[in-house]
């Protein structure tokens, strides 16, 4: 699902009458109607036509259409090494690998926005991209700092996920469980 919000308050009557609005949409095969000059809907993945009519409380304008895509988050293989953290031997990081599917590169990877380790979201310490300009998979890798990571979790094991953004400003994440060891004594 995403969170959606459209807004017509750009709209004009040449006459500068109060106008009023009528938002439609469907999801499946529910139809749906909204009044007001902005509109904040969920919709699923899939693309969808939301139209919104105009009316000077003498006509009504004709529908004005927008398709919204609705893109689910892309799910890749995540690495985190070492697999076991332990919080009394020597390393202040540790590294998440995430490889992407075929056909999505190193490249395709948005550098300037944020990539982030949950829980917590930590934000990494350096990262940088690899392998993919003929179309093979590509790979990204992040340091993040083991204390900051070691204290959002308890001590045993914990799921981590990594996510970030495509270029396309599609979403992708990946998940992977790490070992904390040490995390009660002292280090």
């Amino acid at each position: 699902m995403a969170t959606v919000t459209l807004n017509g308050s750009k709209s004009t009557d040449p006459d500068r009458d109060a106008l009023g609005f009528t938002w439609a949409w469907a999801i499946g095969a529910n139809a749906y109607l909204s009044n007001g000059v902005s509109l904040t809907i969920e919709l699923p993945v899939g693309v969808h036509t939301v139209q919104l009519m105009v009316n000077d409380g003498h006509v009504s304008s004709p529908p004005a259409a927008v398709n919204v895509t609705v893109v689910a988050p892309l799910e890749c293989q995540l690495k985190i090494a070492p697999s076991a953290i332990n919080l009394n031997s020597e390393g202040s990081h540790i590294l998440a690998s995430i490889r992407f599917p075929d056909g999505i590169t190193g490249d395709d990877a948005d550098n300037d926005a944020p990539l982030l380790l949950y829980p917590g979201g930590i934000q990494p310490v350096n990262r940088w991209t690899a392998g993919g300009p003929d179309g093979e998979a590509g790979t990204l890798f992040a340091f993040f700092d083991r204390d900051e990571v070691a204290a959002q979790v308890p001590d045993g094991s914990a799921e981590l996920m990594v996510v970030g953004t495509l270029r396309s400003g599609q979403v992708f994440y990946g998940k992977d469980t790490v070992k904390i060891i040490g995390k009660d004594k002292k280090h």
